[in-house]
């Protein structure tokens, strides 16, 4: 998968960094709160979860380039892991 034409994430305060067993990309997460953000960034990889169906994923968050926690896919759900 090739990165995508445009990321927000240099602008934004919170980041989704995405790695898969195929790919990695990054994009700013629109949320104004953290746990705004953390919802989403589950949402997210849901998302990819279901769309590509990698063997290995995983989604980072971080606030202010600070990582605040990320969520791996295991078995059939996520799973978070704070820091």
């Amino acid at each position: 998968m090739s990165d995508p034409p445009f990321s927000d994430a240099e602008s934004s305060r919170f980041v989704l960094h995405f790695l898969t067993d195929q790919w990695e990309w990054e994009e700013g997460a629109p949320a104004e709160t953290l746990e705004q953000a953390k919802l989403g960034a589950r949402d997210a990889l849901t998302a990819v979860v279901r769309d590509e169906s990698p063997e290995v994923a995983c989604v980072t968050l971080t606030d202010h380039g600070v990582k605040v926690g990320v969520w791996d896919w295991v078995g059939d759900q996520p799973y978070w892991t704070g820091v």
